[in-house]
This record gives structure tokens, sequence and C-alpha cells, in this order.
């Protein structure tokens, strides 16, 4: 079996789509104000995926990917969103590919090293940070480090079959260490998850091992 998208990117009111009462993803404040700002600045940049309906004629119009963008937009008054029509040939098959859209976005990992420098030129370009969805306890580590690869004959997990993966050292400015210390502590407490806790990860391993400071000029 498998489903198949019937047409490009179509412009249709909001009143002919309806919320998936099947939906197994819930959103809270902070992930629906992260929407509603980009919805701000950016307007639907991304469109909704709806059923046909072809599976079950009741199903016209349920939004299988894109309930939350859905709601934002009717609370800032959209009267058409940007949607793709889908033919789906059971419901099982809908279903599995909302859960799926929303597991693989769950799987996905940040380069630390490559954001911490995107964030420094949203700052230089004078944007602000608090758009972005991140907590102040994840930006703190990220903007006060300085990264480094350890060289491979001195990194212990290069030939690690556990893990796979290369050792990244921060180096902070003495002046960031208290900082970024109380930012691992404020996830813990948190219980920060998904994004915020491959962060949390990456700075406890850094914790552990003992920070390496020097003196900012």
């Amino acid at each position: 079996m498998r489903a198949n998208l019937i047409r490009d990117t179509v412009t249709v009111p909001l009143t002919e789509l309806r919320l998936d009462d099947s939906n197994v993803v819930t959103h809270d404040d902070h992930n629906r104000e992260t929407v509603r700002k980009s919805v701000l600045e950016y307007g639907q940049y991304r469109p909704m995926l709806v059923d046909t309906g072809v599976h079950d004629e009741s199903k016209r119009g349920v939004i299988r990917a894109g309930n939350l963008l859905f709601e934002v937009l009717v609370e800032l008054g959209y009267q058409q969103g940007q949607v793709v029509w889908m033919d789906f040939e059971s419901e099982a098959m809908a279903r599995k590919l909302a859960v799926l859209d929303n597991r693989s976005s769950e799987l996905r990992s940040w380069n630390w090293e490559a954001l911490a420098g995107q964030l420094h030129d949203f700052v230089e370009a004078d944007l602000d940070l608090g758009d972005l969805g991140f907590k102040d306890f994840e930006l703190e580590p990220l903007m006060g480090a300085r990264f480094h690869s350890i060289a491979p004959d001195t990194d212990p997990t290069a030939n690690d079959p556990r893990t796979g993966s290369k050792m990244i050292v921060f180096k902070v400015p003495v002046g960031r260490v208290g900082p970024v210390r109380e930012a691992i502590e404020k996830a813990k407490r948190m219980g920060a998850q998904d994004e915020a806790s491959a962060l949390i990860a990456v700075a406890e391993a850094f914790n552990a091992a003992g920070i390496e400071t020097e003196e900012g000029e």
C-alpha cells in the first residue's frame, strides 16, 4: 500500500480543513508560541498535509500533518492556508503518516558548532534569538562556548564502536564558566527533552571531564 500526493501546493479556505482528532502529539505553550512567532515573521512557509478522503469521505479535509500550524493560522485571523492534498488507502495508513512525520522530526540532531556560529551571526545582525524556540538554559552554553575537535590519536571515542562519534571539547572564557554550569543544572531540574537533551548530553560530558578555561581578552 502507498499514499499518493495528488497535486502541488494549493491555497484553500481554512473552513474546509479540520483538526485530526486521532493526533497523538501534544503541544505546550512554548511550542505554540514558537510557531506563532514564526508565522508572524515569515508567514506560512510550510503547507499542511490534508486528507482527500478517498478512503473515507468523512475524512476529507482532515489535517494529517500541520495541526498546530492550522490552529495558529486561525488564531492569527488567517482566512486561507496552503495545503498539499494526499490520498490514503486506509485510515491506518493516514495515521501512520502522521506518526512518522512527528517522529522523523524528533530524530534530527544539531551540528552544535555550526549552530553556535549562526546564533552569533544573528546577534550581530540584531535579530531576536527569542523567536527561535530555544530557552535560556539552552542558549547559555552555546553562546559562551568555543569548539575544537580533538586530534584522532587523543580522542577516546574515535574508535569506540558504541558511539561511532567524535568528542567535541568546549573552551569557555573563565567569566562564562559559572553561567554554563548553572545552565546545566537548570536543564537537569527542568527535565529537558529532545533537542535540549542532546545539548545537555554534550554539556554534561563537558562538565564531567572538567571545563578547560582560559582568560578572556
